[in-house]
């Protein structure tokens, strides 16, 4: 099933959902539904407008931000066993530092290719965001790119090739 992305009324459920469940969080200074839309804008925009993949761009960071919600109240609520695996390899496992944590983390959405194509339009969406507006944020995400992409990047992978030429274009300083 393809999927848009318009306006308010026309947003899917789970959309609605997830925008619900992320309630006054901020993304910079801007609702986080900003940051939820930008990531399933980004999906569509490279071509990925399978509703499993946008349901997923909406919730990758439920599970992570939101101390409310677990697996079982994502399932409960309707997400397909396949968008909550999704969304749990995208949960940062824990350690002691970003970096540690990270280390753990991308194996798991390496794993999945939904998470794989959420992934990468979330970075997408975050290096733009701090590139205009947060030159900290922008410098980490510098930082770990080569990390980043040894763990995600398959050069025979060429319906992702795309989005991996406009991040390196965009973490190019």
């Amino acid at each position: 099933m393809k999927t848009q992305i318009t306006n308010n009324q026309q947003l899917p459920w789970y959309a609605l959902w997830c925008i619900q469940a992320h309630g006054n969080q901020k993304y910079g200074k801007k609702p986080y539904r900003v940051h939820l839309e930008a990531v399933a804008k980004l999906a569509v925009r490279y071509g990925f407008t399978d509703e499993l993949i946008i349901m997923v761009c909406w919730l990758h960071d439920v599970l992570e931000d939101c101390p409310n919600e677990s697996v079982a109240t994502l399932l409960a609520a309707g997400f397909p066993p396949e968008a909550v695996a999704a969304a749990y390899a995208l949960k940062d496992e824990d350690g002691a530092t970003r970096d540690e944590k990270k280390a753990k983390t991308l194996p798991k959405i390496a794993a999945n290719r939904v998470a794989l194509i959420v992934k990468l339009c979330d970075r997408l969406a975050n290096v733009t965001m701090s590139r205009r507006n947060n030159q900290k944020k922008y410098s980490r995400y510098q930082h770990e790119h080569v990390a980043f992409k040894a763990a995600l990047y398959q050069a025979d992978d060429l319906e992702l090739q795309p989005m991996w030429q406009r991040l390196e274009q965009l973490l190019a300083a």
